[in-house]
């Protein structure tokens, strides 16, 4: 049953804190607030992504990182692309250039120093983070959070937060706005369900370091005011004690959070307030499985702004990019996948006088791309020109990428192990876990590296060897002390697995094998039950506090059910259609279309508080709700379904009753002023079945043919054969419900997609 979109806790957090978790954000939004409504002058930023840390592995403080500089460049192209920052006046420090006087002389000369009123200064931070103890601050964890710069095993010093708050209150000092984000961690380890590890970007704190003692962190005389008191906006992708994650995106690693703030970014309507740009990002997290919980700071008047502390909606335009190297038949352009071009993509030249078209032909990378005239005059083209982007091309449509066990044993050797450890089941110090996703275990026995290990939930591991004894089993576990709660994973036995293809063949991209646990969305699991041996896709971050939108496993197959691949196959092309309607975005730029989707209750006319959840009885209905007054907008025609967890769905609006055209919003032959809440189809009762619900609104400048294509039935490749597609919205929806297939005849055009992830409960 629905709930409404998510939204901010009710608790603001206290200082500019340094201070994530795994792969995470903590964006501190910095405005003055007389110096918001102001337009800006210029807009300058400092990007900092830390790979490189290694020196001496014997001595080192901390790892290298992954997709630190990912992160980082990705932001360059977004700010550059869709938020106004030019070119010189980005100014890029990555791995060994971002050491500590580095990072601290780009403050203050490119950020501090040509400051101006009404100009917009932003810091980005992706790397390590960590702490250092203070009992002087004012933090209620007596700690300052640092950021670690490049030369951290040469010695260096870390960054602390009251440094930075003191660089940044100079910036607005001068009467200019400050944007601040960091992608660091300062604690936690992950504890996955299924044990699957993944690198945290924290640096454990200098050992003998003494505590700070910092003029001004102290309550009371000569304290410095807080950032946040004069206009901050503090946006945190974890709750405190809560582990963040990082998955493959396109391709790449990078910070869920980090990814979907991107996304939010390329596709933030002008004029959006910043606690609705919170409440989409919320959401696009929750829709890809994240069960981590963003927060946001600010007062009241500040959410009511802009990004850029703005109080009205600046003029839409058409993002630009630049021309690169040019032969003579094709043209490679300064832009890729970072700000949302596909294959299919049409621009046109700002230069009016010699107007040329292109279409994109191959995205190379997240800012490369080649593409071919479509018509003018490619000779009139030269490097450096700028071409507006009329239509986004293909939206990328991401894979489902699982984990299978590697190297195996074979079903022989599995059979003799399932058989030794069922004498485990006797032991009163023992609970034995049939399923991950409904207990959770203390303690795991896997496969890992060619033998069996016992891994606990900080996963640290004792290794059994390849065939482990009950008693030596037995004597381990003993020896983890009372109430062990133990799940044996088993792998799928090695015939089984040399002979399955996952569908990858016929399914073409729709599936991947996850080289490393750490980037898999699915991983696949075994358990035994009563002497028998069946598996399942387990979700890779399960969640028993908060169910995220992904359904936790699949169903149960037996290994001695004749079609155990096939089974598997048709789950993970269900699950991978799953993840696409979650995970599909809206074509990046300002959207024309003002309208979210929220739940209203029937009785009190009153919207249902940002992530409360919906209980027995209650009534609701659905609206599309406007965040501020609308003047003008072109009417869409909108779609609304409800997909289930086993990527089956059905069609709300249009429903039955329905007149041919009724979904077109807001009504055109309404003369009177543009209405701010439009409801969307009829009301409804919470009742049973209770659990997580996914409602998709998708909405289109043309209706479609059939809207009967969004209905699927959770079975293999979904719809039943129907002829070729010509409509581009269809077309689009037939790309992602037949997983034989992920090629496109045409890009869509005038198009959105929103989710509202709703929690239900009987009481």
């Amino acid at each position: 049953m629905p709930r409404s979109w998510p939204g901010a806790p009710s608790s603001p957090l206290v200082g500019c804190k340094v201070a994530c978790y795994v792969s995470s954000f903590l964006i501190c939004l910095i405005a003055m607030g007389h110096a918001s409504d102001a337009a800006a002058q210029v807009r300058r930023a400092v990007i900092v992504g830390i790979n490189k840390y290694a020196v001496d592995p014997r001595t080192d403080r901390t790892n290298d990182l992954e997709g630190a500089i990912n992160d980082a460049t990705a932001m360059v192209e977004t700010l550059r692309t869709y938020h106004g920052f030019q070119a010189p006046d980005i100014h890029l420090l990555t791995d060994r250039q971002a050491t500590r006087g580095q990072i601290l002389t780009a403050i203050r000369e490119h950020l501090i120093a040509p400051a101006q009123p009404g100009d917009i200064s932003l810091f980005f931070f992706a790397g390590h983070g960590s702490y250092q103890d203070n009992p002087r601050s004012r933090e209620l964890d007596q700690r300052d959070e640092t950021i670690v710069p490049a030369d951290t095993n040469r010695g260096a010093a870390d960054i602390r937060d009251k440094e930075l708050a003191s660089l940044f209150n100079s910036v607005l000092d001068k009467k200019a706005s400050l944007v601040a984000l960091f992608d660091s961690c300062h604690s936690g380890s992950i504890a996955r369900e299924v044990n699957l590890a993944e690198r945290a970007r924290f640096a454990p704190p200098r050992s003998g370091l003494p505590p700070s003692t910092a003029p001004g962190t102290a309550p009371g005389a000569g304290a410095e005011v807080l950032p946040e008191d004069r206009g901050a906006v503090i946006l945190a992708a974890a709750q405190d004690q809560q582990p963040a994650q990082e998955r493959y995106t396109r391709g790449q690693p990078r910070g869920r959070f980090s990814s979907a703030l991107q996304q939010v970014l390329n596709t933030a309507a002008p004029g959006e307030a910043v606690e609705h740009l919170f409440l989409r990002l919320r959401a696009r997290m929750q829709a890809s499985g994240s069960s981590q919980e963003p927060a946001l700071a600010a007062t009241k008047e500040r959410r009511q702004k802009t990004l850029w502390g703005t109080a009205v909606a600046e003029p839409a335009a058409r993002p630009r990019v630049a021309i690169g190297r040019i032969t003579s038949t094709v043209v490679y352009l300064q832009a890729g996948y970072s700000i949302g071009l596909g294959p299919k993509a049409v621009l046109g030249s700002v230069d009016k006088a010699t107007p040329v078209k292109l279409q994109i032909v191959e995205v190379l990378g997240p800012a490369v791309s080649r593409a071919t005239a479509c018509s003018g005059d490619l000779k009139s083209v030269k490097p450096g020109d700028l071409f507006e982007v009329e239509q986004t091309g293909i939206p990328y449509l991401e894979p489902l990428r699982v984990l299978l066990p590697q190297d195996p044993p074979r079903r022989q050797e599995l059979t003799a192990l399932v058989k030794t450890l069922s004498g485990l089941r006797s032991s009163s110090r023992l609970v034995w876990v049939t399923d991950p996703t409904e207990s959770r275990p203390t303690h795991t026995l896997l496969w890992h590296a060619g033998q069996w290990v016992l891994r606990d939930r900080e996963l640290r591991e004792l290794a059994l060897g390849r065939r482990p004894t009950v008693q030596r089993a037995g004597r381990l576990l003993k020896a983890r002390g009372p109430d062990v709660r133990l799940f044996v994973n088993l792998p799928l036995p090695a015939e089984e697995l040399s002979a399955w293809t996952l569908g990858e063949e016929e399914a073409g991209k729709t599936i991947e094998r996850s080289p490393r646990a750490a980037y898999a969305d699915y991983a696949l699991v075994g358990r035994m039950v009563d002497g028998r041996q069946e598996f399942a896709w387990v979700l890779a971050e399960p969640s028993h506090a908060a169910r995220p939108a992904m359904p936790l496993r699949s169903e149960w197959i037996s290994l001695d059910d004749s079609s155990l691949r096939d089974s598997l196959t048709d789950s993970a092309l269900r699950l991978a259609r799953v993840k696409t309607w979650l995970l599909l975005d809206t074509p990046p730029g300002p959207s024309p279309f003002p309208y979210h989707l929220q739940l209203q209750e029937l009785q009190t006319k009153q919207f249902l508080d940002p992530g409360k959840p919906v209980r027995n009885g209650e009534t609701y209905r659905l609206v599309l709700a406007a965040p501020a007054p609308v003047q003008r907008v072109q009417p869409r025609y909108v779609y609304l379904f409800g997909l289930d967890g086993n990527g089956g769905s059905r069609l709300l609006v249009p429903g039955p009753g329905m007149a041919i055209g009724e979904n077109l919003v807001p009504d055109g032959r309404d003369r009177g002023p543009v209405p701010a809440v439009i409801p969307v189809g009829h009301g409804f009762s919470v009742s049973p079945p209770f659990g997580t619900d996914t409602l998709i609104l998708l909405t289109s400048a043309s209706a479609l043919p059939d809207p009967s294509v969004l209905t699927m039935e959770p079975l293999h490749r979904g719809l039943p054969p129907r002829g070729p597609c010509s409509h581009p919205m269809e077309c689009l929806i037939f790309g992602i419900n037949e997983a034989a297939t992920r090629s496109l005849p045409g890009p869509p055009v005038d198009w959105s997609i929103e989710r509202l992830i709703v929690q239900s409960l009987e009481y």
